[in-house]
């Protein structure tokens, strides 16, 4: 047990794929943690534990993280000195990718942009357009804006985020005659759909990107496609 927490500690220290990879396996239904006496090769744990590579390790996934972070505060820049402008989603993408960006995917993107300005932005969509956003003191001149609290958008939203869901799910490759016991996070997360993830991050914080979340997300992938997924048969 001693061996397994410091494993898990390491983990949390170095917050990168290779460590993720490590913890699903030892936390897992089927743990790898359990070799004739626990004996594992030197070099691989040296490796993975030792305080210069834990380190290097940090660094690279806080180098990545700096660099997202910047892209994305040169998008919110350049929004607030052009705040006279209708936006659609894919200028902001397309911005975003200039300025270096790669960690976030388009709906990604738009939700941290309208996370970041929060109630300075009114958001436009329609069936077949890229979704719009205009900041709200410019808006009156631009457009006209009618308060409702009409049920059709909750029905039109619901429609849109189902047909979501489908169309990802079925796009989803299966092959019934290849069976995991040993699964990562790559692998569950791959038989979830992207709306079911953001759709659950909404939901609750807690369960983005978490083991909890990704049941959910294979057992409507499963429901969908009518076949079990890698981590329902794991």
């Amino acid at each position: 047990m001693d061996f397994k927490g410091a494993i898990l500690r390491t983990c949390a220290k170095r917050n990168d794929k290779h460590a993720e990879d490590v913890r699903l396996r030892v936390e897992g239904s089927i743990s790898d943690l359990h070799a004739a006496e626990a004996r594992y090769h030197v070099d691989c744990r040296a490796r993975f534990m030792t305080t210069k590579h834990v380190k290097a390790a940090s660094a690279s996934t806080c180098s990545e993280s700096n660099a997202y972070d910047l892209a994305l505060s040169q998008v919110t820049d350049a929004m607030k000195g052009q705040n006279l402008n209708i936006w659609n989603s894919v200028e902001i993408n397309d911005l975003y990718s200039e300025f270096g960006g790669s960690q976030l995917q388009r709906k990604g993107l738009m939700s941290r942009i309208e996370e970041y300005f929060g109630n300075e932005l009114v958001g436009l969509h329609s069936p077949g357009l890229a979704n719009m956003i205009v900041f709200k003191e410019v808006a009156p001149n631009l457009i006209k804006l009618v308060n409702t609290k009409d049920d059709d958008d909750l029905d039109f939203a619901l429609k849109v985020v189902a047909k979501h869901i489908i169309d990802e799910d079925r796009d989803i490759n299966y092959d019934p005659t290849i069976y995991n016991t040993r699964i990562n996070t790559e692998m569950l997360s791959s038989y979830v759909s992207d709306t079911v993830s953001c759709l659950l991050s909404k939901l609750s914080p807690n369960i983005e990107n978490t083991n909890p979340g990704y049941m959910i997300g294979n057992m409507i992938t499963a429901a969908i496609g009518k076949h079990p997924t890698p981590l329902q048969i794991a």
